[in-house]
Parts: structure tokens; C-alpha cells; sequence
């Protein structure tokens, strides 16, 4: 299966940019705060206007549903997508089948063991605990980038427990995941249900946003 991924910094984007909303979802950034309300406006801007060129539909006749605790999806279309923003990013992944991705900026963090246990399949923490320093931290939000790819793909919530480890994605049965960094201190990870998976950056700015 063939995976498209956008990464998408929101610096391009001035704070009073038009953005291509639904009525919906421009009632919804009005009560956000300015920083999320911008990042939100990013993320469902450009989303439309990668599903309407891939539709190739006007982008703000897309619906996009919101199914309350669960994935959203747009009714009545094979089109399957996943958004993910940390620290100024937006990564969007489009495909065919369902599909998950997550994005993190690699950051300290002082409570690796705490939420290694609270969200990581026992194995993976295992593994987590045998590392440290630098080696240990690279190697958290790599688990933490295919754990929130996995579970979105699965359309649940973060603490959903999956079970199968993720140390070493390529022996997941039936699953694949795809990652890759942008630059080396940012973490994209890429999931679906499938037996093969390729995953495309699509970083050569074809489409206007």
C-alpha cells in the first residue's frame, strides 16, 4: 500500500491567513487560543486542499466527519487520512486504507520510565529500560511516534493498549510501519493494517497550499 505524507511547517502561514474552513470547524478555531487556533486552521486548510487535488473537488465542498471518541473520516469516499502537529509541524498522510501518523520534534524528557509503562507495550519498556542517555531518549519517541501511528490507524485513544511491541516494527504481523526524520531531530511515523507499505514524503511543494 502506498502511503502519501506531508510535512508541513505553520511559519508559512501568517496568523490572519484565509483559510479554506467549514462553517463547523470556523466556529471551533474561534474559541481556541491564537496559537492553537492557528495550528488547527494549518492542519484542516492544507488537509482540504490535499484531499480536494486528490478528489479533485472544490476543497471547501469536503465534508469531513467527526464521529464523537472516534476517527474522523469523509462519508461515502474510499479516501483515508491521519493528521498529526507537535512544536510548529503538521504531518498529513493520505491513502487508500486506513492509516495512522504522528509526528514529534525530539525533546528532553524527564519522565521516560513513568509514561514508557503507562503507554508502551511491556517488551518495549523492557527494551527502553536496557538504554540510556541519548540513546534511550532517541529511542522513546521513536516508540512514541509508532504508537500514536498504530492506535490512529486503529481509530482509538493513546492509552489503548496495543498489544504487540513495537521495538521491532518489522516483525509485527499483519501491520506495517513506515518512519522517517526531516531533519534528523524530527520523527514522522507512518501506520497501517497491511503487508506491505510504502511511505512517500511529499516534499517537493507540487501542490499549492
Amino acid at each position: 500500500m502506498r502511503v502519501s505524507v506531508w510535512t508541513i511547517p505553520h511559519d508559512q502561514f501568517a496568523l490572519d491567513y484565509p483559510f479554506c474552513l467549514s462553517v463547523a470547524e470556523t466556529r471551533r478555531q474561534r474559541d481556541m487560543p491564537t496559537h492553537r487556533a492557528h495550528e488547527f486552521g494549518v492542519s484542516r486548510h492544507c488537509l482540504r486542499r490535499l484531499i480536494g487535488h486528490r478528489l479533485r473537488r472544490d476543497p471547501s465542498s469536503i465534508r469531513i466527519a467527526m464521529p464523537e471518541g472516534g476517527k474522523p473520516f469523509i462519508p461515502q469516499n474510499p479516501i483515508h487520512f491521519s493528521l498529526s502537529h507537535h512544536r510548529g509541524f503538521t504531518a498529513i498522510a493520505i491513502a487508500a486504507h486506513p492509516v495512522g501518523v504522528d509526528i514529534m520534534q525530539v525533546h528532553r524528557q524527564p519522565h521516560i520510565t513513568t509514561i514508557a509503562k503507562r503507554v508502551f507495550h511491556p517488551q518495549d519498556v523492557d527494551q527502553l529500560m536496557r538504554l540510556d542517555g541519548q540513546a534511550q531518549l532517541s529511542m522513546f519517541f521513536k516508540l512514541w511516534t509508532r504508537h500514536e501511528a498504530v492506535v490512529k490507524a486503529m481509530g482509538v485513544g493513546l492509552l489503548y493498549p496495543v498489544k504487540f511491541p513495537l521495538y521491532h516494527p518489522v516483525s509485527i504481523v499483519d501491520w506495517c510501519i513506515g518512519e522517517f526524520q526531516f531533519p534528523k531531530e524530527w520523527m514522522v511515523a507512518v501506520a497501517s493494517q497491511t503487508r506491505s507499505l510504502t511511505v512517500i514524503h511529499e516534499d517537493d511543494n507540487t501542490i499549492t497550499l
